[in-house]
């Protein structure tokens, strides 16, 4: 699972000063760029720290074997969201033709995710959404997660 986790990660541009471009370039591992609205490389960049310091925190935990048992679908789950936004993005690209992806294209289902995480719900799991849906119902999902300013994203994390 972790060479899975290597094979699937991606780079993720410095800020681009040109505030005309509403897209970001996206390179991942096998060399293939994907694009993206700009709008998504602040929450991409929060998804792939929270992946990354997940995994270290569970190789580095005093029980590994427990901890890895107990997050290692959560961790990959994060991996695989990513790539479904990543192919969902080359399909909408490739039906823009010459124009590419339009800058206001959105991923509901990333997006549903963002809304979790934004309220730090941060567990995926069937039982976790299902309390998310519980609390809020479809009202939180109907607001646009990258009109929340996605830089408190990353600021709203829990402290440890």
């Amino acid at each position: 699972m972790i060479t899975y986790l290597c094979q699937k990660s991606f780079s993720i541009p410095r800020r681009d000063p040109n505030t005309t471009n509403g897209t970001v370039h996206i390179t991942q591992r096998d060399g293939s760029v994907v694009v993206l609205p700009r709008g998504y490389r602040v929450p991409l960049m929060f998804l792939a720290v929270f992946q990354w310091d997940s995994l270290r925190l569970v190789l580095l935990s005093t029980d590994p074997d427990s901890e890895w048992e107990e997050y290692k679908f959560d961790i990959i789950h994060l991996c695989r969201l990513c790539q479904h936004l990543f192919r969902q993005a080359a399909g909408a690209a490739s039906i823009g033709g010459s124009k590419g992806i339009d800058k206001n294209w959105r991923s509901p289902m990333f997006d549903r995710v963002l809304t979790r995480f934004y309220h730090k719900w941060l567990v995926s799991r069937e039982w976790s959404v299902r309390k998310f849906w519980e609390e809020f119902e479809e009202e939180e999902y109907r607001i646009d997660p990258l009109k929340y300013g996605m830089s408190r994203l990353v600021f709203r994390a829990p402290a440890c």
